[in-house]
């Protein structure tokens, strides 16, 4: 019985389907992109967050720009794990071009949201931890912004799930924006006849 060599394992056809053959390299090479990927972010984002101790850069601000780094590399990584599959990644992209087109007029608003996340995250008006006030006069504090969605917490603790294009077509107060001191207004009703100025010297 022939015995078979380290170069026939690596060359082993493990799918073959019409242009896409996937053999045992193909696999190791996929596991490699995977693995060099999710070690570059750790590094990056160890080199954020210890920026971030140092007072260098402010916690929204190394949110922001990690996470547009991370969708680009790991946009890079899955071209390049097609690519490694045999895909031809050009004919694939002009071939998908036109149905991109087609989908856009059907799901144009989950375009729309995508495109405000990439906006909130490039220009950095609202970041994470920032504390915001929607039209609906919906206050809480920013969790996490993500590409489609972002989280907020509001005041009663509960988690609310936003599309991002409220935060760019609707009008948002950004409490934290530029400056840590604000003033409120908030108005108090009392019955007729109250001591006005026990209720200040309670209120105060």
């Amino acid at each position: 019985m022939e015995t078979m060599k380290l170069k026939d394992y690596f060359d082993y056809s493990l799918i073959d389907i019409g242009n896409i053959s996937i053999n045992t390299s193909d696999i190791v090479l996929i596991a490699l992109i995977l693995a060099v990927t999710v070690t570059v972010l750790k590094i990056i984002k160890k080199f954020f967050n210890n920026r971030v101790k140092a007072g260098r850069i402010d916690k929204g601000s190394a949110y922001s720009v990690y996470s547009i780094i991370k969708y680009i590399l790991w946009v890079i990584a899955i071209l390049f794990m097609l690519e490694g599959m045999g895909v031809n990644v050009n004919l694939m992209l002009a071939g998908s071009a036109a149905l991109l087109v087609g989908l856009g007029f059907g799901i144009q608003q989950i375009f729309n949201d995508l495109v405000s996340g990439i906006l909130l995250l490039l220009e950095g008006n609202m970041k994470v931890g920032d504390i915001i006030e929607l039209e609906d006069k919906v206050v809480g504090r920013v969790k996490e912004i993500g590409l489609r969605t972002s989280k907020i917490s509001t005041r009663d603790d509960i988690t609310m799930i936003v599309p991002n294009s409220k935060f760019v077509s609707d009008k948002v107060i950004n409490w934290s924006h530029e400056q840590h001191s604000t003033r409120f207004m908030v108005e108090v009703g009392v019955a007729y006849g109250s001591d006005v100025e026990l209720v200040t010297r309670l209120l105060l």
